[in-house]
């Protein structure tokens, strides 16, 4: 395994290097993947570095917290310390943050309403919206909650989520194996195209516009949807409005750190 830095193309190399926040970010993503321990010269073996090179960093690593080294064996293994500092920050409250100021720019930039939807016990539940500066406009209230299945923002939840999940979530919303396999194909579409967008489901002449807001997993932690509806004092056709939108969600999830090249297979087919 070679570190980050050897894996970039040429010419993308970063313009400050830092080689030893490297060595020690090899090392934990290297115990990340392993269920157990590893000793000092397994790492620096997959690693391909020298063990002078990695036992400092292995040490640093073990008085910081990181990393706990076995007294009998030598061997290192992670800690729950990456655990805890990625739960310090609120995932609700980080998405709030990032979100907000985008959402205001996307409902300026389309003269339309967004919101920003999650799952919560089973249901979709907003949790942010940016109102349309026009005179007339259609918004979702917010705190409102829907059915899952019944919205695009749901189904788009639903198809960005962990296949292993997704399947156990829709044995337990549908019951009938004819619908289940209808939503598993319409689910299957979505993650194709990416989106999903289609007449709404309570608003008739109402077209829903729905993206995913992934974390570095490429699961949805939210959804981000414009309800498009045709108006006189439109300034954006649907597709432009469809474009205004992917940009929108994709700036938001490169911001909580997803990487379509990293994560494109950690969700499923």
């Amino acid at each position: 395994m070679k570190s980050t830095t050897d894996s970039l193309p040429s010419g993308d190399s970063p313009r400050y290097s830092a080689p030893a926040l490297e060595k020690g970010l090899d090392i934990l993503e290297l115990l990340a993947g392993v269920p157990g321990s590893l000793p000092l010269s397994e790492i620096a073996r997959q690693l391909g570095r020298s063990v002078s090179e990695i036992f400092r960093m292995a040490a640093a690593l073990e008085r910081r917290g990181y990393v706990q080294r076995d007294e009998d064996t030598g061997a290192y293994r992670l800690t729950l310390r990456l655990f805890k500092l990625a739960h310090e920050h609120p995932p609700v409250e980080r998405l709030l943050t990032e979100g907000l100021a985008e959402m205001r720019r996307l409902a300026e930039a389309t003269g339309l309403s967004c919101h920003l939807s999650v799952e919560s016990e089973g249901r979709l539940m907003v949790i942010a919206d940016a109102a349309s500066p026009a005179p007339r406009r259609f918004s979702i209230r917010l705190g409102a909650s829907f059915d899952l299945l019944d919205t695009a923002s749901g189904r788009v939840l639903l198809a960005f989520c962990p296949e292993a999940d997704r399947a156990h979530r829709l044995s337990a919303l549908v019951e009938d194996e004819t619908r289940q396999r209808a939503l598993e194909a319409r689910l299957r579409t979505i993650r194709q195209r990416g989106y999903e967008e289609g007449p709404s489901d309570t608003v008739v002449g109402l077209i829903d516009l729905s993206f995913p807001v992934r974390d570095f997993t490429g699961a949805a932690l939210a959804a981000l949807n414009t309800p498009y509806i045709e108006m006189k004092e439109n300034t954006l056709d649907l597709a432009g409005v469809r474009r205004a939108v992917a940009r929108a969600s994709a700036r938001i999830e490169g911001r909580l750190g997803f990487r379509p090249d990293a994560s494109s297979d950690m969700v499923g087919a």
